[in-house]
């Protein structure tokens, strides 16, 4: 009875001894804490030899939702399969130290499915377990919205590649029925250097649009519409197909995704280390031993972890004086 009344079970009586044990699965514990070894030398031997992982990136822009499929994604790496999940672009915000091409915060907040995110480099977002999104890089793209006289109408959005503020690049603008090649320049945080257009800094504050616009023709000998001219937000250039509105300069992110299924067996087995480890440290496999000799009564316990359990052996002890 005094056994089990410390938590000891497995009695075993003998001629003026008991010998009892508690915590006899501990053992348990030790051959998780090992086998988790044989677990991630398996996945490490996994890596070393075959390529399950997957790296791609996909660009989203502002006000921007959609479906990341393996259509998304504009470079990939790895053979693994390209992730898919739901995500939408709340904001992208990229800023710099005045005019020094040094970022103090590159974020972005992303409508997931399980709600807001606040995505960095240093801070991916988790699609699932073995996911992870990160903003790795951002542009500027170009809100139009062409009005034309004859046949459709629409807004579009391009992503351009004109960071930092001055780089050119050329996009294709379909009006009713005419085609319109255009070059865009982007001016963040605007400032006039003696009538010529410029930046403060590399911050997308108060930005001008620079636009040269031609007229695709049949013949091949394009014709010139727009030559330079410096607009703000909002303004209107009238073409023969009809007009073309500037809506916005908006902020488009880049976003690495990676995904490795080896991370979750390399977990499993930091896991099975850590239930072992515990197992062992909080249950230790412990052994009483008590013997009658000369008239007097011994009490022995040893745990395999701390060894001699002298607290114990007085609190038994204590129980057997008082039962006399």
């Amino acid at each position: 009875g005094l056994a089990r009344a410390t938590g000891f079970h497995r009695i075993v009586v003998g001629d003026h001894w008991v010998w009892a044990v508690r915590n006899r699965w501990t053992g348990i514990g030790t051959i998780l804490f090992h086998v988790s070894f044989v677990v991630i030398a398996c996945a490490a031997g996994v890596l070393l030899f075959a390529d399950s992982g997957f790296t791609g990136e996909f660009v989203l822009t502002e006000g921007e939702s959609t479906r990341v499929s393996a259509e998304s994604y504009i470079t990939t790496e790895g053979e693994g399969n390209p992730p898919e999940f739901d995500v939408g672009a709340i904001s992208i915000e990229p800023r710099f130290h005045e005019d020094v091409l040094l970022f103090t915060k590159l974020e972005a907040t992303l409508d997931t499915p399980s709600g807001h995110e606040s995505v960095s480099v240093g801070n991916p977002w988790h699609p699932d377990v073995l996911t992870n999104v990160a903003l790795t890089d951002f542009g500027w793209s170009l809100q139009l919205t062409g009005d034309a006289a004859i046949g459709t109408t629409g807004t579009y959005v391009y992503d351009l590649k004109v960071f930092p503020s001055g780089t050119q690049d050329r996009l294709d603008l379909n009006l009713g029925n005419d085609a319109y090649i255009v070059d865009v320049r982007i001016f963040g945080d605007y400032v006039d250097r003696d009538g010529q257009p410029g930046s403060r800094s590399f911050n997308a504050d108060d930005p001008r649009v620079l636009l040269t616009v031609r007229r695709a023709m049949t013949n091949g000998e394009d014709r010139l519409l727009v030559d330079a001219e410096l607009l703000e937000i909002g303004d209107v250039i009238e073409v023969p197909g009809g007009s073309i509105h500037i809506d916005g300069v908006l902020t488009h992110g880049v976003f690495e995704v990676t995904r490795d299924p080896i991370r979750a067996v390399v977990l499993l087995g930091l896991v099975m280390a850590l239930v072992g480890t515990i197992a062992r440290l909080l249950f230790p496999r412990t052994e009483m031993l008590v013997w009658e000799q000369g008239g007097e009564t011994h009490v022995y316990v040893r745990s395999d972890v701390y060894g001699r359990q002298h607290q114990i052996e007085s609190a038994i002890a204590n129980v057997l004086k008082r039962r006399g």
